[in-house]
């Protein structure tokens, strides 16, 4: 028994069980000839390379289950009653064409470009005494062994239903997350990594029915979460190991989902009123059922993974779903965090500060932005499409897709006066005077209150009265990779920048531009500068001013 294959006892089509080879692949990319981006040579070559993945591969039937070998790749899924394939790398439009022959169309297969391809693939199942099923066999025992070792493991440790239970109400560190506007769960660090507001990457769920409830992810009333757990635990999707979708269903009472229906098998290695852990043929699942009264909402959490004890902590996270967040309170992950070692944060979090960025490439790539960027004629720039206020986009963050955006200004005040002004909120008087900040220098955090959002900058007095701020919006990462990203921040070295010339810091920005090519002029010993409000001499200073 497998994820959703509890949606139904009956598989589409009646295939048999057992190995199917590919005897067509079928390539298409999505993009058109006519595209500017179309090379023919480059588009023939990717093709080929997509077709070589399944050329060596073969597909594993049983039942509701669906394994893929290749010598590089091996992935687990379940077909839906509706004829289609959920796998961790791609979705699956089935067509049966008899017992023995079917069609697979992936239009999301994570071997795609990014402008998207189809693949098709025509299987048909071989015989267990094939010698061409037998050279495969081979090709793919390294692959099959690396990935059911750790399923191996997982079951040789025999946990009890009472241990399982305990580990379950057992507090642990980690980040609260809303769910909706009144329900929330805590999630650790890693798996935080991977959560999604809606579908994850490369995911079609279709309507599927599940202990006699039917639901459609489609439909607007029903909110789709997702969150899964990396084999190599970095903000980078490696490998996923677990994955666990979250349905939110309106209702006027409780439905009463049956698990009677579910399991049959009963594999069950936790059961309660809320739901249960169960093995199945490629690891384990689980599924997670609350209903809120109050909010007239019912909760399904459908979890799959390989080994027990990661499905067990999916398990744990969706078993306590609260409507008050503070229930949740202890053992929380918050932006206090940073006053902690760094060797602290690691072991709460288990994660390394290195496993969540490429700490080298960010700290090189910043250091040598932030030397062009005070090279450049950009730092007497204040007002500008993309500059507010004196800040300016300083990266397009290539190395974290949480961070996608950093802002960067210099202040002509020294330290101590920006950090008194933010202290005491003299800087904005709008702002809430009851927020509580902190300064742990170099990082000063906006608001360590843990239920709301809260940007962070890292300050740097670079040199007299002269001060560097890095600023991250409230809206980029969870609360323990702000925390890290803080640490990260910590480690840059600017004492090799390039120092900026005393007549230049009385103009520092001063000046405006309407177009972006304009900004960043290189500073020249003979060169004058044309901004909105006219031309400057090398340092800044006024020389002819734009006629009215």
């Amino acid at each position: 028994m497998t994820l959703l294959a509890a949606c139904s006892q009956d598989n589409s089509d009646k295939l048999e069980s057992g190995i199917y080879i590919p005897q067509k692949i079928t390539v298409q990319l999505t993009e058109a000839e006519n595209s500017p981006m179309f090379d023919s040579q480059k588009n023939e070559a990717l093709r080929s390379e997509i077709e070589a993945h399944f050329t060596d591969s073969y597909f594993q039937v049983n039942a509701d289950a669906i394994e893929y070998f290749a010598p590089d790749t091996y992935s687990q899924g379940i077909i839906t009653p509706d004829n289609i394939i959920i796998t961790t790398i791609a979705t699956f439009e089935l067509i049966p064409q008899s017992a023995k022959k079917f069609t697979l169309k992936s239009l999301d297969h994570d071997y795609c470009p990014i402008s998207g391809c189809q693949i098709t693939l025509q299987l048909e199942k071989v015989a267990q005494d094939s010698p061409l099923l037998n050279t495969l066999l081979q090709s793919t025992t390294e692959t099959i062994a690396s990935d059911h070792n750790a399923t191996d493991s997982a079951i040789a440790l025999s946990q009890t239903a009472q241990q399982i239970k305990n580990y379950i109400d057992t507090s642990y560190w980690g980040i609260i997350h809303s769910i909706t506007d009144t329900l929330f769960f805590k999630l650790t660090p890693i798996q935080s990594n991977g959560l999604s507001y809606g579908y994850p990457t490369h995911s079609i769920i279709p309507p599927f029915t599940l202990g006699g409830i039917s639901i459609d992810p489609a439909d607007p009333e029903v909110e789709v979460l997702s969150f899964y757990s990396d084999e190599a635990p970095s903000q980078e999707k490696n490998g996923i190991q677990t994955i666990s979708y979250l349905f939110v269903v309106p209702v006027t009472e409780n439905p009463n989902l049956s698990f009677k229906q579910l399991d049959s098998d009963n594999t069950r290695a936790f059961s309660s009123d809320q739901g249960y852990i169960a093995e199945d043929h490629g690891g384990f699942y689980a599924v997670n059922y609350r209903y809120f009264p109050e909010s007239q909402q019912m909760i399904i959490g459908l979890t799959e993974g390989v080994t027990l004890e990661a499905v067990t902590d999916h398990f744990r996270a969706l078993h306590n779903i609260v409507q008050n967040p503070a229930q949740l309170s202890s053992k929380a992950i918050t932006l206090q965090d940073i006053t902690l070692p760094l060797a602290t944060l690691e072991e709460r979090y288990q994660i390394t500060l290195k496993e969540m960025f490429p700490v080298n490439d960010v700290l090189k790539q910043y250091q040598q932005n932030l030397s062009d960027w005070l090279k450049s004629s950009a730092i007497l720039v204040g007002d500008a499409p993309s500059v507010d206020n004196g800040y300016h986009t300083f990266i397009r963050n290539s190395f974290n897709y949480h961070f996608p955006e950093l802002k960067i200004k210099l202040h002509t005040s020294p330290l101590k006066e920006i950090l008194h002004n933010l202290q005491n909120n003299t800087h904005d008087q709008a702002t809430d005077h009851n927020k509580q900040t902190l300064w742990q220098d170099p990082i000063f955090i906006y608001n360590t209150d843990p239920y709301v959002a809260s940007g962070l900058s890292y300050f740097k007095e670079i040199q007299p009265g002269i001060t560097l701020e890095i600023f991250s919006s409230p809206y980029q990462g969870h609360t323990a990779e702000k925390v890290l990203f803080g640490k990260l921040l910590s480690q840059l070295d600017l004492s090799p920048l390039p120092a900026v010339p005393v007549e230049m810091i009385p103009n520092i920005g001063r000046y405006s531009v309407d177009q972006e090519v304009e900004i960043h002029q290189p500073l020249s010993p003979k060169g004058q500068y044309q901004f909105k409000e006219g031309i400057t001499d090398r340092y800044g200073k006024l020389v002819k001013p734009r006629a009215n």
